[in-house]
C-alpha cells in the first residue's frame, strides 16, 4: 500500500471501471469521491466500501458536476461515465452525444475553474477506429467512427486535446480497446457467453435474463448470439483501471492505447468458455440474425508498445482466467437466485 493524501473523483463510479478503480486507488491509498446518475445497485454488484463517498450526479447537469467538484477538489479525476451501448447508441444519438462528448467537455471546463492543478483522464475507446485500415490500432490510426458512440467520443477525443494544448491542463486519453469482467453489463458479448456456459454447466435450458430481443438469453439449451465471427482485442477490466492511474502518474499528459495486443473472434471465445464447463460449445450456441448489427466494426488489435515502453503496463490476464471469473460468478448468481446447491455444481477446468 502506497501512503499518498490524493483524493480521486471517477465519474461513472457505479459502472464496471469505475467500481474496480475505486478500490484500486483505496488500496493505494487515495480518497475516492465518485457520481454517478444512479447509485441503486445491479445483479453484479457487491457493495462499495464504506470509505467511498458517492454522490448522484449527471454529466448533463454541471451544475451538479460542480457542486460535486467543489465538495472534492479532486488532485486526479477520471472521467469514466458514457453511454455505453454501441448498439443503442443510434436510437438515442442526442443523449449519447450529451453525456459522451458534451458532458466530457463540463468536466474539462469546470475542473479548470476549480481545480486547475488536478490531473484528467478521459475514457476514450477503441470504437472510434471503426473498420480500421491496418492492424494493429496505435495512438496514429486514423478514425473511422460507425456509429454516435464512436462519433461522440472522438469529441470528447478532440476536445480533450484542445484543453490539453491550450489551457496548459492535464489531460490524457486511455483509447480502451473492449474489456470484460464479473462486473460487465449482462448485454456485453462476453458476459452473455459466460452467462450461456454458466447455463449449461447447470442444465438449464432456459435463462431467466432476457436478451435486445425481449427473449430468454438461453432457450431450448442454446444461448443466441449475434455475429460469432466479429473479433475484438478483449481484455479484463481488473487490469485496464491500473493503466488508468498509471497514464496520470506519467510526466506529461498524453495518449495511450490500452489492451492486450491479441484479437480473438467470438467463436473462438465460445470454444473457451464451454470447454471450461466440459461441453462442445456447437451444441449450446447459435447465431440469431435478430441480434446481427446493421454496421459492424472491423476487427481490433491493440498495438500496446507506447504503453508498455513509457509506462511499464502491460494485461496480465488470459482470457481463460477471466472467462473462468465470470462463469464461475454467473454461477454463483444463478445458483443463489434458483435455490441450487453448490454441491450439486459441476465443477469447471482450467483451459490454458
Amino acid at each position: 500500500m502506497q501512503n499518498s493524501s490524493k483524493s480521486a473523483f471517477i465519474t461513472g463510479i457505479t459502472g464496471q471501471d469505475g467500481w474496480y478503480l475505486a478500490h484500486n486507488l483505496l488500496a493505494k491509498g487515495y480518497r475516492v469521491h465518485g457520481i454517478a446518475r444512479h447509485l441503486r445497485p445491479g445483479r453484479h454488484c457487491v457493495p462499495f466500501d464504506s470509505r467511498i463517498e458517492l454522490m448522484r450526479a449527471c454529466l448533463t447537469d454541471p451544475g451538479q458536476i460542480k457542486a460535486a467538484l467543489l465538495h472534492s477538489r479532486p488532485d486526479e479525476i477520471y472521467n469514466l461515465a458514457a453511454f455505453s451501448r454501441t448498439y443503442a447508441s443510434r436510437a438515442f444519438p442526442e443523449a449519447v452525444f450529451a453525456v459522451n462528448g458534451l458532458g466530457a467537455v463540463s468536466i474539462f471546463d469546470l475542473a479548470r475553474d476549480i481545480c486547475p492543478g488536478a490531473k484528467i483522464f478521459q475514457a476514450s475507446s477503441s470504437e472510434m477506429f471503426g473498420k480500421p485500415p491496418r492492424q494493429p490500432q496505435n495512438e496514429a490510426t486514423p478514425f473511422n467512427p460507425l456509429n454516435p458512440y464512436a462519433e461522440a467520443k472522438i469529441y470528447a477525443h478532440a476536445a480533450a486535446a484542445d484543453y490539453r494544448n491550450r489551457h496548459g491542463q492535464f489531460i490524457a486519453c486511455g483509447i480502451l480497446f473492449n474489456h470484460e469482467s464479473e462486473r460487465s453489463a449482462q448485454d456485453f458479448a462476453l458476459q452473455k457467453i459466460a452467462h450461456g456456459a454458466a447455463c449449461a454447466r447447470l442444465g438449464l435450458r432456459e435463462s431467466p435474463l432476457k436478451n435486445e430481443l425481449g427473449m430468454p438469453m438461453v432457450s431450448d439449451g442454446r444461448l443466441h448470439m449475434g455475429n460469432l465471427t466479429a473479433a475484438r482485442d478483449w481484455g479484463y477490466a481488473r487490469d485496464y483501471v491500473e493503466a488508468m492511474w498509471k497514464v496520470l502518474q506519467h510526466d506529461t499528459p498524453d495518449d495511450f492505447v490500452i489492451g492486450t495486443g491479441h484479437s480473438r473472434d467470438l467463436e473462438t471465445i465460445c470454444e473457451i468458455a464451454y470447454r471450461s464447463v466440459n461441453l462442445d460449445w456447437r451444441n449450446h450456441v447459435q447465431t440469431d440474425t435478430g441480434l446481427l448489427r446493421p454496421v459492424d466494426a472491423g476487427r481490433t488489435q491493440a498495438d500496446t508498445g507506447k504503453i508498455a515502453g513509457l509506462l511499464g503496463w502491460q494485461a496480465e490476464t488470459s482470457m481463460a482466467v477471466m472467462l473462468g471469473n465470470m462463469i464461475d460468478a454467473q454461477t454463483s448468481i444463478l445458483a443463489a437466485e434458483l435455490n441450487l446447491s453448490i454441491s450439486d455444481i459441476p465443477a469447471r477446468q482450467t483451459c490454458a
